[in-house]
This record gives C-alpha cells, sequence and structure tokens, in this order.
C-alpha cells in the first residue's frame, strides 16, 4: 500500500482532483491543527512555570539556601514570582477571554455548512477541481 501525500488525503470524493471545497476544508483542519499544537504549547509552558514555582519555593525552605542568601537575594526573587505568576495570569486569561469569543462572535464550520444546505463538503455541484497528480 502506498503512502498518501498531504494532498491526497484531503481528497474525500478519491477522484483524483481537489475541489475547491475540498482545498478549504484543508486549509481549515491545517489551521485548527496549527492552533491546537499552538495552545499545547503555550499550556505546557504555564505548568513548567508553575511547577518551577513551587519548587523555587521549596528550595527557599530547605536547609540548603542560608538567610543571609535569602536576604540578599529577596528583592530577584520577588520578581521571579511576579514574572512566573504573570505568565500564568496570562494564559488562563486569554485562554477564558478566547473561549468566550469564539463560542460568542464565531459559528463552528458545521453550522455555517449546514445553513448553506449541504451536507458534505464535495455535495456542491458545478465546483472547479484542481489536480494534485
Amino acid at each position: 500500500m502506498r503512502k498518501l501525500t498531504p494532498l491526497e488525503k484531503f481528497d474525500t470524493n478519491l477522484n483524483g482532483n481537489l475541489s475547491i471545497k475540498e482545498l478549504e476544508a484543508a486549509e481549515r483542519i491545517l489551521e485548527l491543527e496549527l492552533r491546537e499544537q499552538k495552545s499545547d504549547t503555550q499550556r505546557r509552558m504555564t505548568w513548567v512555570s508553575l511547577w518551577a514555582m513551587i519548587i523555587f519555593t521549596a528550595v527557599l525552605f530547605s536547609p540548603l539556601v542560608t538567610d543571609n542568601r535569602i536576604n540578599s537575594l529577596a528583592d530577584l526573587f520577588g520578581l521571579f514570582y511576579i514574572s512566573v505568576a504573570g505568565i500564568a495570569a496570562s494564559y488562563m486569561g486569554t485562554q477564558a477571554w478566547l473561549s468566550n469569543q469564539t463560542t460568542a462572535n464565531q459559528p463552528s464550520y458545521e453550522l455555517y455548512r449546514r445553513k448553506k444546505g449541504n451536507s458534505r463538503i464535495d455535495d456542491v455541484e458545478g465546483d472547479e477541481e484542481r489536480t494534485y497528480q
């Protein structure tokens, strides 16, 4: 069995040609995949920041760090906590704002297709087609 090219996997009717609707659907799918990867990266960055804050605090309360060293670096510690909390707060705030924006202002792709009367992407007659061979 041969491996499908990147464009062939979006050919829903398997006719060897990509219609405009199939290309639009492929573009939408790729956009959603990239958005998901970006969201995963941001989520990981936030979790690493929060764990760094917890571990940093645990190290400060351990006998490994002397009181003199803590007193001399106290200003830097405050900056560290503020910056890490800022990373976490900006991630959570952005996610809340985006979820509110997408549910309130942007209908899903499925609803858009239903309004047009198409149950499938390739149900549109008179579509232009492009060959990927």
